[in-house]
């Protein structure tokens, strides 16, 4: 789901960097928050979501399905999200011309549970 305005900015404004994530949902319902943003040259945010019961490689295709309706095919896109392998298995069919890139923060977090560092 894209709220109207939000619809008109990922595809008229925004820059060609898509941020995509997931939150769990620790209420009643469970289930998965995807979303998906975007900033303008103004910062701006442009905002994307969707609920899911799961983060699996079913779900993903239909959020990436989501968004490709809505902001069609964008020159130059770089899609940025953390290291989950069901985004991977997904992104290169839906934006077969599109980047993908690795966010920092995750990154960063997954080396150092992989290396734990010895202390000297």
């Amino acid at each position: 789901m894209a709220v109207g305005a939000c619809i008109i900015g990922f595809q008229s404004s925004m820059q060609p960097v898509i941020v995509v994530d997931v939150t769990h949902l620790k209420c009643k319902y469970k289930g998965v928050l995807f979303v998906a943003n975007a900033f303008d040259e103004y910062r701006n945010i442009y905002l994307a979501f969707g609920i899911g019961n799961l983060e699996t490689d079913a779900s993903w295709p239909w959020f990436f399905g989501k968004l490709h309706e809505v902001i069609g095919e964008c020159p130059n896109l770089v899609i940025t999200s953390d290291w989950n392998i069901s985004i991977e298995n997904v992104w290169h069919n839906i934006f077969p011309m599109a980047q993908h890139g690795i966010c920092f923060y995750h990154m960063k977090g997954n080396m150092k549970c992989t290396f734990k560092l010895k202390k000297t």
